[in-house]
């Protein structure tokens, strides 16, 4: 029998709504944004761009930004660490 889980705590619960808020502000910029704007102008959108939507909505939302930068850290962690795996089992 699986151990009884625990209810999230507030803090835990703060954290989830403001990864989900950036990954809603990430998914509107490439099915709602981008396409709009590369039809409208004809050029290839930058998300990357210091104006890009996602930018826009991270810099005016704090704790959002800290989630979302503490996010794509633990994913370059975890590809490298996944990298490392591979390369072991192939040993």
């Amino acid at each position: 029998m699986a151990a009884k889980v625990k209810p999230l705590t507030t803090a835990q619960n703060t954290v989830i709504k403001e990864l989900a808020l950036t990954l809603v502000f990430s998914e509107i910029e490439q099915h709602v944004v981008k396409p709009s704007y590369e039809e409208a102008t004809g050029k290839k959108y930058d998300s990357q761009h210091p104006e890009s939507f996602t930018n826009k909505m991270l810099n005016n939302n704090p704790k959002a930004k800290q989630v979302w930068n503490a996010l794509q850290s633990a994913i370059k962690k975890e590809h490298k660490r996944q990298r490392l795996l591979c390369k072991e089992d192939k040993k």
